[in-house]
């Protein structure tokens, strides 16, 4: 003990203080560090049966040398607050340390106080949060993801259109909405069975995909009712553009498996704001688009007009 740097071991017994120690004893099964001031990670805290000690770090590094990239401005904030309030901080962030993988951690950092309240050292305690963060991921996916074509459900569709729409009012632009459904979708399930319906289901997304723009938002309502929603859009002629180009690729046919398929899709369009200023009025009428292309025969692009 007696080679051990003097600062080590002022450290050491602080954090043997009994309001120290009975933190570090409900850590245990969490990694600790001491900070200096600076945010350099100068010590480990080894707990191994009843004793503790402080093993030195040969290489130290800075705490935001440890913390991704987007997370540290929260960060920032969190010990801007430790300053302070002097007082116990915690976040999460992704945590990465000699190059390891970046994984989600909970911190907890708290003042290692000295007999007459000043600080100098902090104690930094992580525990692991990949799992549950992996499980909030999968329930997130549940919540806004359709599950058969994984693109974007109506919960999901019904938020980035709200956001869309702010956006458009903001920055005087327009937007367009697209409804479109497959053509006589229940004949082909019941010919060619739920299953050849769903695998039609996720062509048609993967075609979609292909003809709009990494901005644009294409989300399955339910059963064979798509959405595509443009933001950002210069022209009406760049709208309608878009939209024969859709409903192009739809009818060079698809191969199913071992089926050949002529499906084809009814669209109906409509344009924020000419044909709506806001989310309700641009779904009533964009269905409404929909309903009179369906009335001429389906096959085909129906843009919406108040007559």
């Amino acid at each position: 003990m007696s080679q051990q740097p003097n600062d080590l071991i002022q450290v050491e017994a602080l954090i043997k203080r009994p309001e120290m120690l009975s933190y570090i004893l409900g850590q245990l099964s969490n990694r600790m560090y001491i900070l200096d001031m600076d945010g350099t990670i100068a010590y480990t805290v080894l707990t191994q049966q009843s004793l503790l000690e402080l093993v030195l770090i040969s290489e130290p590094v800075t705490l935001f040398t440890c913390i991704h990239p987007d997370n540290q401005l929260i960060v920032k904030e969190s010990l801007d607050e430790l300053l302070t309030n002097n007082d116990k901080v915690s976040f999460e962030c992704q945590w990465a340390v000699n190059n390891e993988e970046w994984s989600w951690i909970e911190a907890v950092i708290i003042p290692v106080k000295e007999a007459d309240s000043t600080v100098h050292k902090y104690l930094l305690s992580i525990r692991s949060i990949s799992e549950m963060k992996e499980r909030e991921e999968q329930l997130s996916r549940l919540a806004y993801l359709d599950p058969l074509t994984e693109l974007p459900n109506r919960r999901a569709f019904e938020l980035h259109l709200q956001q869309a729409i702010a956006n458009a009012k903001r920055y005087n632009q327009l937007m367009a909405l697209f409804y479109t459904d497959i053509d006589d979708f229940k004949w082909i399930n019941d010919r060619y069975g739920h299953e050849t319906g769903d695998l039609l289901l996720k062509a048609f997304a993967s075609k979609v995909k292909r003809c709009i723009r990494e901005i644009d938002m294409l989300s399955r309502l339910g059963g064979d009712e798509f959405v595509i929603l443009l933001p950002r859009i210069d022209t009406v002629t760049s709208v309608q553009r878009v939209a024969e180009r859709v409903v192009s690729s739809v009818r060079e046919g698809w191969r199913i498996g071992e089926q050949v398929l002529e499906a084809t899709i009814s669209m109906g369009v409509a344009v924020y704001p000419s044909d709506g200023d806001d989310a309700v009025k641009l779904l009533q009428n964009v269905d409404k688009a929909l309903y009179q292309v369906k009335n001429n025969g389906r096959n085909g692009i129906s843009y919406y007009t108040q007559n």
